[in-house]
């Protein structure tokens, strides 16, 4: 349905949902972020990523400030494989798959 819409739309979309998911992030805590990390998933997803290099470094900072305040309080799970870090990492497989951002 998305590659039948006209780029403008397409990206008038894009930007609408990105903005909502983004938000809902900053606004999330422990028990809110998970939800609010698999909705950035889905519309990574659903647009093939992120259409510029300027956004892919402002969602994985974002998720990563998010990740380490979480962190700081004891919300995010400890240790490698919990919930919230492998959903993190399967964003940042959708986003930015060289991990650049984070490696910067």
């Amino acid at each position: 349905a998305l590659a039948a819409m006209p780029n403008a739309a397409h990206a008038s979309a894009f930007s609408t949902e990105l903005g909502e998911a983004e938000a809902a992030l900053e606004a999330s805590d422990g028990r809110s972020v998970l939800p609010a990390i698999n909705r950035l998933l889905e519309i990574a997803t659903e647009y093939g990523g992120m259409p510029s290099d300027e956004l892919r470094r402002e969602l994985i900072e974002k998720v990563l400030a998010k990740r380490a305040q979480l962190k700081s309080v004891g919300e995010w799970d400890e240790g490698s494989y919990g919930e919230k870090e492998e959903q993190y990492l399967r964003l940042q497989r959708a986003v930015d798959p060289w991990r650049v951002v984070e490696l910067q």
